[in-house]
């Protein structure tokens, strides 16, 4: 029934063989060559990444740095025209007190020539009041 014929047997081997054998050196080699290719590339690029990150910390540290020079630099400048201007507004306002107490001076001077003139021209007109006084009571 069934015949065995070694003769195609032994060409489905070879043949089978030279299929293994062709597909190792066509699709298998390149596959894994690539493959360990591609390891390597991702390995490097691993280490590159954890270059780079002690770079970015450096990085970061430095413009902490600069950020801190800065902001000291600012406050001092901030500090240096605050003072500035606080002794200018000092000065204005001591120049302002002098004026007005020399106003006030000049007015109090003014005042009392007034008062004085308002007491003369009283006393100028105090008899006449006198008899105006005299003869209003005389009347009641």
């Amino acid at each position: 029934m069934l015949d065995i014929s070694f003769g195609l047997m032994l060409t489905v081997a070879v043949l089978f063989i030279v299929l293994i054998y062709l597909l190792n050196q066509m699709v298998y080699v390149p596959l894994l060559d690539f493959m360990k290719k591609r390891e390597d590339i991702i390995a490097e690029d691993l280490k590159n990444v954890s270059n780079m990150d002690e770079a970015v910390k450096e990085y970061e540290k430095e413009a902490h740095e600069v950020i801190a020079k800065a902001k000291a630099e600012a406050s001092k400048l901030k500090e240096n025209a605050v003072s500035k201007l606080k002794a200018e507004m000092e000065e204005k306002i001591e120049a302002k007190r002098a004026e007005l107490e020399e106003k006030y001076a000049s007015f109090l001077k003014e005042l009392s020539k007034e008062r004085e003139s308002l007491k003369s021209a009283l006393e100028s007109k105090l008899p006449e009041y006198q008899n105006k006084i005299k003869s209003k009571i005389s009347q009641l």
